[in-house]
């Protein structure tokens, strides 16, 4: 291998109960055209076969190695990922996931030649009848304040690929704080939902050396294999509204000029979040677990800077429920860049 390839890329993959997909998601990370790797697997205290799949797969490939918790979620599996990771750089994948064979080589191309901390690219969302693609907006290098402004000039079409955090390559001493002035950052694992939106707030406030954006899309999010029940849970809103005020910690220290803007952002996202609940339970087919109100199609209406997105929260509020597909069509396609 070249030596321009001389840095240790750590893959996190957090496992729970993936039995019938964890092989596959695995080969993708080993197949790539980047080899320096390690590949560390969490096993989340999974009650099925995914804990020997892991070691099977382990002595297979030196560069695998098997880290085995009590279950703890996502988030705690995560953390356990980060602080076993040897790399000089970071990545997470997802155990239903796969990605393109040239995504890490690409990515760390780009990192280097920019010499940043963070790049991200674009990824597919794999539904069962149809395929989203989400780009990210140019491919341009952003410092913290232009990634948070580009943020508030387009939230919903920009959030998806900046907030998640497997379409992420990191430089570890970000994380890690060597020679920096702030503490190890982690996952938020009090969190049940989102805690990849809380890290990616607090890696992208601190991000001096610049955060790229390459433009291609060769993760595979696939959405086939999600459940739906975190979505039937009040406690989601309130979950919801607590990492959204964590992004706006961040995005204010960031941009402390721009509190009003940050503010009304926050409010339009309130509601496009309970928006985006009654979407999905309709697709899933499942009773919505509140009724979207006059009052939340108001907050979108009031602050949301999107012709469609208004329009896809009245189709939403007004129209019966066989008909929401055509506006959850509507509303992807305002929301993803072209």
């Amino acid at each position: 291998m070249n030596s321009y390839y001389e840095d240790l890329i750590s893959v996190i993959v957090p496992v729970y109960n993936a039995e019938t997909f964890l092989e596959k998601c695995v080969s993708s990370i080993q197949a790539q055209t980047y080899t320096n790797l390690e590949i560390i697997l969490i096993n989340d205290g999974s009650s099925d076969s995914s804990g020997a799949i892991c070691d099977s797969i382990a002595e297979k490939d030196s560069r695998v190695r098997v880290k085995t918790k009590k279950n703890g979620g996502v988030a705690s599996a995560r953390n356990l990922g980060l602080d076993e990771a040897r790399g000089e750089y970071i990545a997470f994948v997802d155990h239903d996931d796969t990605i393109d064979p040239d995504m890490y080589e690409r990515m760390y191309k780009r990192i280097k030649e920019t010499d940043s901390d963070i790049c991200i690219c674009g990824f597919k969302m794999i539904y069962s009848n149809y395929e989203r693609i989400i780009r990210v907006p140019h491919e341009h290098k952003l410092s913290p304040a232009e990634y948070y402004e580009t943020m508030l000039g387009s939230f919903r079409k920009v959030s998806l690929c900046f907030q998640i955090l497997w379409n992420k390559l990191i430089r570890r001493d970000l994380i890690s704080h060597q020679e920096l002035n702030y503490p190890p950052i982690r996952l938020n694992e009090e969190t049940i939902i989102a805690d990849d939106v809380w890290f990616s707030a607090d890696i992208s406030s601190v991000a001096e050396k610049g955060i790229v954006l390459i433009d291609f899309t060769p993760y595979k999010f696939d959405r086939t294999n999600e459940t739906l029940s975190i979505h039937a849970n009040e406690s989601y809103y309130s979950e919801k509204l607590r990492v959204l005020e964590h992004w706006k910690k961040r995005a204010l220290s960031v941009l402390p000029h721009r509190a009003d803007k940050i503010e009304q952002v926050l409010k339009c996202q309130i509601g496009v979040g309970m928006v985006i609940n009654i979407h999905v339970s309709y697709l899933g087919k499942r009773k919505p677990p509140i009724k979207l109100t006059w009052s939340v199609v108001s907050i979108i209406l009031q602050h949301s800077d999107s012709k469609e997105e208004k329009i896809s929260a009245l189709l939403i509020y007004f129209l019966p429920a066989p008909i929401y597909r055509v506006a959850y069509k509507l509303y992807c396609k305002a929301t993803t860049i072209p």
